[in-house]
């Protein structure tokens, strides 16, 4: 396990470097990032409802996954669900988002996907952390 973990560290320090190497080679600032999401990414998605976290998070668990946080407060407004295939676009700390991804659903992450958290389906599988909120209990 602590092998794992050590992967996922040392892939999310490699993320974070490339990130900073493309920002400065594109010289891509926040506010052309928020331009994209609404441009590229933003019309692939919907906003997420409790409901639909709540399928993953059974699945997830049932697979033997646990959640890591509790926040005593209704599911962020940042959970979408994809509606389209779609690539990631590298966001990273308030421009980040949670995204529940279909079985349907394509995805390419060749862009890197920064603090986003994914959440796909098929598998109950995720990038980034599990939270639990007061709204998404069964």
């Amino acid at each position: 396990m602590n092998k794992i973990i050590a992967q996922f560290i040392t892939k999310t320090k490699q993320d974070d470097i490339e990130f900073k190497r493309n920002l400065a080679l594109w010289g891509m600032d926040h506010e052309l990032l928020r331009e994209l999401f609404r441009s590229e990414l933003a019309p692939k998605l919907r906003k997420a409802f409790p409901s639909d976290y709540i399928a993953w998070l059974k699945g997830y668990i049932k697979k033997g996954g646990m959640p890591q946080h509790y926040y005593d407060r209704p599911l962020d407004r940042d959970f979408y669900v994809a509606t389209k295939d779609f690539k990631t676009l590298p966001l990273y700390g308030a421009l980040s988002i949670n995204i529940i991804i279909p079985s349907e659903i394509n995805v390419n992450t060749s862009d890197g996907f920064g603090h986003c958290g994914l959440f796909f389906m098929n598998g109950f599988k995720n990038f980034g952390s599990v939270p639990i909120y007061n709204d998404t209990t069964f």
